[in-house]
This record gives structure tokens, C-alpha cells and sequence, in this order.
């Protein structure tokens, strides 16, 4: 029998993550580590081989205060940088410094722990690699949950095996978070350097899997393209049957994401994000007035810890990166998706109408009048600006910024 972590007893009122440490740490092999009904991955206890040791509740976010194993985002140095490479720049999703991070470790003995698409399973998933083709796979954001169990046992095997063996790892800060309690618990001594996200949440494999079934045979997927600038969210598909762009505003995926409906549970106030860093350095874009006429891509890169400090300084005097200017968390964050998300009933809704198998586009439709009025009309505004040329609208985006 099969029983969900979220239900085990306890006075806790978060729910799983779905980081995969847990399955890591347990001695028994009495967890495992599937999507739920909602489309997220999620831990489950085998009762029958549970010894009920508590190594899991040790490593579980659940089961912590957020301070532990973190500090608070505004202790941090923020610069906006870019990768000195133009082909980075525009095959990467912001400025290419995460790419240029992963690079630059690789050089020096690293290996790398990041995120790549797999087009067999259609899941996004987190690999550890030694090679540049690896690294390349790693380019880009993938706006899904990663499956990153295998990737946490790989690494705890691998440090036991080399402890001289250095790495540096790449996700969201929740999984920061749990890798950071699983180093610990099993004393791993080697050098690992963490670097997480400005999150926005990660949406249902529900929505991803039925939008899929509109693009057969994919086999090419840029979930964050350029071809229309930085600043113009546009995702880029290729199947057997010809190549797909299509602009935030008008994409389903896309406007179900931005939309914080069909996200998952713990994103709705999850202080990882907006509070507390557990990792050596938080990257994203940086959006805001600041660089609103850039459309290369600009990096805020906030250094967290000494190694940090380091990692981001050798970048800069090898060449690797350059630093455009030191700026302000607080300004980074106004423009930041790091806010808790309301709409909880509006959520339950969504979520039953597609396991009741109602399309994604009706499910859109169906919850969207349950949001207020407010929501609904800047989405409309949203949908018919994206009708406009580019550049006319980047300059009507300037024009707004400047009159608030």
C-alpha cells in the first residue's frame, strides 16, 4: 500500500515539492516517486517497507522552517550581467550567464547537474553530465517540473565513489533547497556550488500532455525563443509536420502558465522564492525599466555566499561574463514573479475540469470567469496588443513605464 508523504501525520500544512531527496536518503527503498492526479511529481510511502527511521522527514521541506539551510534574498549582491558571447546570448532564455556558469565549472573538473527535455517521455528531467553535448542540451528554460530523483542518487554515488570530485548544480529553489539537506544529512564532504531561479512556479504535466496532443510527433522544443526579441515570450516548436512560433499571449501553454492557476500547490506561498536563497547564487531575468530597450537578454545574477562571490569574479576576469552594472534587489524584485498566488478555489476548479477530461482551451475559459474583472481584461489587452508589430509595441511598452 501506497500512501501519499503529504498524508503522513503531522502538524504540518505544506505540501510535497516534489524534489525526489527523500527517495535518496531512505535506507529501505520505501518511497517512490511518480506524477499524482494533478500532474505533479510527488513522493509515496510503501507502507510495508517504511521502518519508520524519519530520514525522510529530516530532509523534507515540508517538515523544516524556512530559514533552515538558507538566508534571506535581500543579504544578497545583485549585478546584471550578460554573457560576453553573442551566440550565447541569443540561444540562451536571458543573458547566458547560467550557460557561461556550466561552461566555465565544466573547464575546471566540474561536473554539472542541470535540466534537459527528454523527447521520449516528454518530461523534463535533471542529468549529470561531464561533456560539453551534454551542456548543450542543458541551454534554455524549461517551464516544467524537472523528474531529478535519478540525478540526486547518481550525484550521492558519485561523491561517495570520488570525494574529491567538485559539481555545480542548477534548479528551483525548492530543489536547492532539499539538495542542500541531503548533502548534509549524508556528510558529503565534496565541493558543490548551487545556483538556483527567480521561480515562477512550475505548471501541470495535465496542461503540458494535453496541450501536446496539437503538435504530434515533436521533436523540437525552445520553450523560451528570441525570434521576436527578449522581452516577447514566444515558444517554438518543431514536429514531423512543419515549425511552430507562437507568442505568449496568444499560446495556450503559455497563458495557462502565466495565468498562476494551474500551478502547483506548494508554488501558491512558497517562501523560497520570495524570501529566503538557499543556493550560492539566484539567477533570472532582469526585467523592469531598467533594461525595457535591451533585447539580448540581461542576467540579475545575486551572489548569496562567499563561493558565489568567487565563481562569479573568476567569470568575470577569464572573460567569461561581463557585468554590466551592480543594481538594486529591490528594484529586480518589483518586476519579479515572487509573490504568493491567491485564487486557491479557482485552482480546485481548473484542476477537476481537466481530470474530467475537459480541453485545455475550455478549461481556460471556464476558470477565467471565476477570476475578477480586472484579470480578465488585461489578459484581453494583453491578447489584442500582441497583434501589433514588435517594435511599435516595445515603444508603446516604453511610453507606459515612463508614465508610472
Amino acid at each position: 500500500m501506497s500512501t501519499k508523504l503529504n498524508n503522513i501525520s503531522d502538524s504540518s500544512s505544506r505540501f510535497c515539492v516534489g524534489c525526489g531527496v527523500c527517495l535518496a536518503v531512505c535506507p529501505q527503498n520505501a518511497l517512490c516517486y511518480r506524477l499524482n492526479d494533478e500532474g505533479f511529481y510527488e513522493a509515496f510511502v510503501s507502507e510495508g517497507k517504511c521502518v519508520h527511521c524519519g530520514l525522510c522527514r529530516r530532509v523534507c521541506y515540508k517538515f523544516s522552517e524556512d530559514k533552515e539551510h538558507s538566508v534571506k534574498l535581500e543579504e544578497g549582491m545583485l549585478w546584471a550581467t550578460q554573457s560576453v558571447r553573442e551566440e550565447v546570448k541569443q540561444s540562451c532564455t536571458s543573458g547566458g550567464v547560467a550557460f557561461e556558469m556550466a561552461r566555465y565549472c565544466l573547464a575546471k573538473g566540474y561536473k554539472v547537474i542541470g535540466v534537459v527535455y527528454d523527447y521520449e517521455t516528454h518530461r523534463a528531467k535533471t542529468v549529470l553530465t561531464d561533456s560539453m553535448d551534454g551542456l548543450e542540451q542543458m541551454k534554455g528554460s524549461k517551464y516544467l517540473q524537472a523528474d531529478m530523483q535519478g540525478a540526486l542518487q547518481e550525484l550521492v554515488e558519485d561523491c561517495v565513489l570520488h570525494p574529491k570530485q567538485k559539481y555545480v548544480c542548477f534548479g528551483t529553489p525548492c530543489q536547492i533547497n532539499g539538495l542542500k539537506r541531503l548533502l548534509s544529512i549524508r556528510r558529503i564532504k565534496n565541493e558543490v556550488l548551487t545556483v538556483d531561479l527567480f521561480c515562477h512556479g512550475v505548471p501541470s504535466y495535465k496542461v503540458w500532455d494535453e496541450y501536446r496532443k496539437s503538435f504530434p510527433a515533436l521533436r523540437s522544443v525552445v520553450f523560451r525563443s528570441k525570434i521576436r526579441g527578449w522581452h516577447n515570450f514566444t515558444l517554438a516548436l518543431e514536429t514531423d509536420f512543419g515549425k511552430y512560433y507562437q507568442v505568449a499571449e496568444r499560446d495556450l501553454f503559455y497563458q495557462a502558465f502565466f495565468d498562476n492557476i494551474l500551478l502547483n500547490k506548494p508554488c501558491f506561498d512558497c517562501k523560497l522564492r520570495s524570501r529566503y536563497v538557499s543556493a550560492d547564487i539566484r539567477l533570472g531575468d532582469f526585467w523592469g525599466k531598467r533594461y525595457q530597450k535591451r533585447e539580448d537578454g540581461v542576467s540579475a545574477c545575486l551572489i548569496l555566499s562567499d563561493k558565489g562571490e568567487h565563481l562569479f569574479h573568476r567569470l568575470m576576469n577569464e572573460g567569461y561574463i561581463k557585468s554590466i552594472a551592480k543594481e538594486s534587489i529591490e528594484e529586480c524584485m518589483a518586476s519579479q514573479s515572487h509573490l504568493d498566488y491567491s485564487h486557491w478555489s479557482v485552482r480546485e476548479y481548473a484542476f477537476d475540469c481537466l481530470k474530467n477530461g475537459i480541453s485545455l482551451k475550455q478549461t481556460l475559459r471556464k476558470y477565467r470567469k471565476m477570476l475578477p474583472y480586472s484579470h480578465r481584461l488585461r489578459f484581453w489587452i494583453k491578447r489584442w496588443l500582441s497583434f501589433v508589430p514588435v517594435g511599435l509595441f516595445r515603444q508603446m511598452k516604453i511610453w507606459y513605464r515612463k508614465s508610472i
